[in-house]
């Protein structure tokens, strides 16, 4: 693998682990609202659910990360 190659694939896996923690906070933000203005069943059945798999894809692309770096490191 090349130089460029691996800073291209470092680069574009830190835009998606960027782009899955702003889903996360915006996410956190609209549940934490809505539950405030009273709709606690969909701050809690939707919102909060939803809002578990965005951090659950977070955690599995940062797996995913040290995975290939490991691969990477040995050879």
């Amino acid at each position: 693998m090349s130089l460029s190659t691996y800073f291209y694939n470092e680069v574009n896996n830190f835009k998606n682990l960027l782009i899955v923690l702003a889903l996360f906070v915006i996410m956190q933000g609209i549940y934490h609202s809505t539950g405030a203005l009273g709709f606690s069943l969909l701050a809690k059945g939707i919102l909060a659910p939803l809002s578990f798999g965005f951090v659950c894809s977070f955690f599995t692309l940062i797996a995913r990360g040290e995975k290939n770096e490991e691969k990477i490191k040995m050879t």
